[in-house]
């Protein structure tokens, strides 16, 4: 099962071969649900980690998207402060 925020999220996933109905739990923590065969899954993530080219997450994030930017820094920044 991924779960997601963002029905996006999971709809991005298409684009790498990663499918299936999304199911929608509007009170749950993470509203958006698919499942996939650990299989592909696994195939999913050792292809992305070994193709990742950036240097800083932060910087990949579209720049039109405030929301998801705002929520990631705040997110960021709680874990800063506790690490400290």
């Amino acid at each position: 099962m991924i779960r997601a925020r963002q029905r996006v999220d999971l709809e991005n996933l298409a684009q790498h071969g990663i499918t299936g109905d999304i199911l929608e739990i509007p009170h749950a923590d993470y509203r958006y649900r698919v499942s996939v065969s650990r299989k592909d899954w696994a195939g999913y993530l050792s292809t992305y980690a070994t193709d990742m080219r950036y240097s800083n997450f932060k910087n990949t994030l579209p720049h039109d998207d405030h929301d998801r930017h705002d929520a990631y820094f705040r997110c960021w920044s709680v874990m800063n402060n506790w690490q400290k």
